[in-house]
């Protein structure tokens, strides 16, 4: 019944209905170039784009879209040194990711030290659409090529040792494709997800040391929530989420990419018969619902990324677009399947596949700028989906929020503003304030690089 309903509901927006059970106040995509929030980073606001077409190339039928064939991986590598580079405005790599550790440090820490040899990093992908069984599908997430890349960069220029680093989703599983390409290329690397039951795969652990609140009393199990072992004593975290719809959420980026992250004691989501899975999300999924929450709801997103141990100790946050999708499952049949990519019509994909990295340090100007793409691409209609970008006014107006909650989930002290937020001027210029005005701006910079052109 649930994949009948949300196939109609898909079916109503490929037609151009509008599908709101409520009436967004402020409507969806303001502010307009007036930044709400405070910015951080060794550029405030700047949340770099690459694009390139010439690195994908599936043909939509034959094969996994991240086979060999499909997705070069030199050309990869090469938007990802674009895209560190570029963040910090210095064209060594090596010393873009000195400068990234040493930002870091200096606003969380007080001391602008670089990484140390020893400390950890723990790297959040998003494979929502993997639970079940260990066998590879064509379900628009990460691809190994962009973590291959990813994992050279932090070994070979940031010089962290392999058994410092962990790459993981708590509550689904690790495809057969991605262990392939650790074993093969990086195999004292850490890879936990939710089973730990192929290969080198470690199982998932909570610590009951950690804690995390969710600042809303109507949240179950409201102090109750761990966090899986290494991340809470990780020295640093990378968020590496996905690009696509979501069919509660109306878009997956940085935000809703922490459910992966939490042991919930309230619920069990039993993926498979006679087990116990408390890795999961379910009770939070109201709180996120854009089609029953206005603006000036109170989001559980905003606790997660304000918490000490995820967001707020994430070196940077980095979107794997280069195949993204309309949703994490493809309604279309009587059983839910992982959603394949699609290509993107509008310019400048023109109707080639999303084909991009983005990254920033700041987690609500890369969400802003997101949505932004995924809202006016056509073949992403859940976006267009309720009050969808509510999380980002509460996020960047943290200390102060429409809800008038305060987001206090460490149980510490209430929340300061966890970035900036605006959108774009137009989907054509695609111009933030500090693109406007990069002397006076106050907001968000969109450095938008192209490196293949029809």
């Amino acid at each position: 019944m649930r994949a009948l309903l949300i196939s109609i509901f898909l079916i109503f927006c490929c037609l151009g209905f509008e599908v709101n059970s409520i009436v967004c106040d402020p409507p969806v995509g303001t502010p307009v170039n007036e930044p709400w929030g405070e910015s951080f980073g060794i550029n405030p606001g700047r949340v770099v784009w690459v694009l390139d077409r010439e690195a994908t190339t599936w043909d939509g039928v034959n094969g996994y879209f991240f086979d060999s064939d499909n997705l070069d991986q030199s050309r990869v590598d090469n938007m990802l040194d674009k895209a560190i580079t570029s963040l910090t405005g210095n064209d060594d790599v090596v010393e873009s990711w000195d400068m990234l550790f040493r930002d870091f440090n200096k606003r969380k820490h007080g001391k602008e030290n670089g990484y140390v040899p020893g400390q950890t990093i723990a790297m959040k992908i998003n494979l929502n659409g993997d639970y079940g069984l260990y066998i590879d599908n064509n379900g628009n997430e990460v691809t190994p090529q962009f973590l291959k890349s990813l994992m050279t960069h932090l070994t070979k220029y940031a010089g962290v040792a392999q058994t410092d680093l962990y790459v993981y989703d708590a509550s689904r599983l690790i495809m057969p494709h991605f262990r392939k390409m650790f074993e093969q290329y990086f195999p004292d690397i850490n890879l936990v997800d939710n089973e730990g039951a192929e290969g080198s795969i470690q199982r998932v652990q909570p610590d009951p040391t950690s804690y995390l609140q969710f600042s809303n009393t109507a949240v179950p199990a409201q102090k109750l929530t761990k966090l899986p072992t290494f991340v809470n004593q990780a020295d640093y975290m990378i968020e590496i989420d996905d690009f696509r719809g979501h069919d509660m959420a109306s878009f997956t980026l940085s935000g809703k990419n922490w459910f992966g992250s939490i042991y919930r004691p309230d619920v069990n989501c039993n993926f498979k018969p006679n087990t116990v899975n408390h890795w999961c999300p379910m009770s939070l999924h109201q709180f996120v619902n854009t089609t029953s929450n206005n603006f000036g709801s109170y989001s559980v997103l905003v606790d997660l990324i304000g918490h000490p141990k995820l967001t707020s100790n994430t070196l940077f946050i980095i979107s794997d677009a280069l195949y993204a999708g309309p949703s994490e499952f493809d309604h279309s049949s009587n059983q839910d399947i992982p959603s394949p990519p699609v290509t993107f019509e509008m310019e400048p994909f023109n109707n080639h596949w999303s084909s991009s990295i983005l990254i920033a340090q700041d987690p609500i100007a890369l969400d802003s700028v997101g949505f932004d793409i995924l809202r006016t691409e056509p073949h992403i209609p859940l976006a267009r989906m309720g009050c969808a970008d509510n999380y980002l006014h509460e996020s960047a107006l943290a200390n102060d929020p429409p809800s008038g909650t305060v987001y206090n989930p460490s149980g510490q002290g209430q929340l300061s503003s966890l970035g900036v937020h605006e959108h774009w001027n137009n989907a054509y210029e695609r111009k933030y304030t500090k693109n406007i005005d990069p002397v006076n701006g106050k907001g968000i910079e969109l450095v938008e690089i192209h490196l293949s052109d029809d």
